[in-house]
């Protein structure tokens, strides 16, 4: 669960991957490129929705040269809750749905480091909360879903004349 504001582009390649991506990649890959700085520059996102919902995103680009950075934080919150026609009662009747409310924090940066050999350092964490309504038009759960993710992974690039070796480990 990455926030979309730290994210360049998402790539799909459908089939087997693995002469690029390794032996894993049987099925096929998703490859989310995070964003690259081009220079220093701040951009902010808010947004407004259905259901309570309100979202932001900051994300900063730092540095130039062969020292980069990008961090990214956002923040998800909607309260969910929504009247509708229930129909499998009768005469049928409008109702609320309840707790399916989500309150949701992403920060993701990311360190270019350009010498010799290129490497790149990324952090990932995620915090989320959310209600799981249940089935049941008139019943109301009170389940609970939490998500904590915390990731760290490293890339290593270099060229030795006319090949490229890339190494990435993930924590």
């Amino acid at each position: 669960l990455f926030p979309l504001s730290g994210i360049e582009s998402v790539e799909v390649v459908h089939g087997a991957g693995s002469s690029w991506h390794g032996s894993n990649s049987a099925a096929g890959v998703i490859n989310m490129k995070l964003l690259s700085n081009g220079g220093p520059s701040i951009g902010a996102n808010l947004e407004l929705g259905a259901f309570g919902t309100r979202s932001g995103a900051l994300v900063a680009s730092l540095g130039s040269g062969n020292k980069r950075g990008v961090v990214s934080l956002s923040r998800n919150v909607s309260n969910g809750n929504f009247r509708f026609l229930n129909k499998t009662v009768f005469p049928e009747s409008y109702a609320h749905r309840r707790n399916a409310d989500l309150t949701a924090t992403y920060v993701l940066a990311k360190i270019n480091l350009d010498w010799a050999l290129s490497s790149s350092v990324g952090v990932a964490f995620t915090d989320a909360d959310r209600g799981l309504p249940g089935v049941a038009p008139g019943g109301v759960s009170s389940e609970r879903q939490s998500d904590r993710l915390f990731n760290i992974w490293t890339k290593q690039r270099f060229s030795t004349g006319a090949l490229d070796h890339k190494f990435v480990t993930s924590f």
